[in-house]
């Protein structure tokens, strides 16, 4: 609920760029309750003008892509959701005298959610049936069990489009082949430092050299020196901003698999 704010003004924001994750202390601590949210908002008022700011604020957890959170940080969903959407963007009240002050409905926004992800999982599943051969037809019915089933004329639209988007991708250059497949490689990479973020043993770090990634990608080559375990080359994905806040010589904390020393993320 929004509370008594009746002179608010009801409007629409839409994410235009964000990053939603897990929050942690200096201390390590994490918040059990609340994800948060580096966002920069395109807000909609009915009669003015679309103006746009950025924010930190917190946020559900179902806000990050692939989190099993559902309306609640104690409800569980069965598949994963596909975070806060551009396209669907968010209810919210706005302050009459300061327009970067915003009031979100959140349980609103995530019954609006739904569908789309819904939409989305429709697509994937499809797409895993006809472009990885047998094994996708075996394993898309058990990863996307419990998917609604769409009308016969929603279902003849997602095929088209799935289609069409496997021919694209058979049509495209070797080196844009690649970027397919390292957005594939980043997402997975971002379930699994969920993952060690959550199971993760913490151990502190020195980044010992910075590689930036090769033109189109953004992949870049961390070379670390970690705690009880001794020199790592460990890629991850970034942006510049991230990036300039790790440059040889800073300390570092990095999240480390208890049972494959190999496989760790930074904290």
């Amino acid at each position: 609920m929004l509370g008594r704010r009746d002179d608010w003004l009801p409007g629409r924001a839409e994410p235009l760029r964000h990053s939603a994750y897990e929050f942690t202390d200096s201390q390590g601590l994490g918040d059990w309750f609340e994800a948060r949210i580096d966002v920069h908002w395109r807000v909609h008022v009915e009669g003015r003008e679309p103006y746009e700011f950025s924010e930190i604020r917190r946020a559900p957890f179902w806000t990050m892509k692939h989190a099993r959170h559902g309306r609640r940080f104690y409800h569980l969903r069965r598949r994963a959701s596909h975070g806060l959407l551009r396209e669907v963007g968010v209810p919210c009240r706005v302050h009459p005298q300061k327009p970067d002050k915003i009031d979100i409905d959140w349980s609103r926004a995530y019954d609006e959610h739904q569908p789309a992800w819904e939409r989305l999982d429709a697509h994937a599943k499809a797409y895993s049936k006809r472009a990885e051969g047998p094994l996708g037809k075996l394993l898309s019915p058990l990863e996307y069990g419990g998917l609604p089933k769409l009308s016969a004329e929603e279902q003849a639209q997602v095929d088209r489009e799935v289609a069409e988007r496997i021919e694209r991708e058979e049509r495209l250059p070797p080196e844009q082949q690649a970027q397919v497949d390292e957005n594939e490689w980043i997402a997975a990479e971002g379930q699994e430092a969920r993952r060690l973020h959550k199971e993760g043993r913490r151990a502190n770090a020195k980044v010992t050299a910075l590689e930036r990634p090769a033109p189109g990608s953004l992949v870049w080559t961390i070379s670390l020196e970690v705690e009880g375990i001794g020199p790592v080359e460990h890629r991850q994905a970034m942006n510049e901003k991230w990036a300039a806040i790790l440059p040889p010589g800073t300390q570092t904390a990095v999240m480390i698999d208890p049972g494959d020393a190999s496989r760790l993320t930074l904290g």
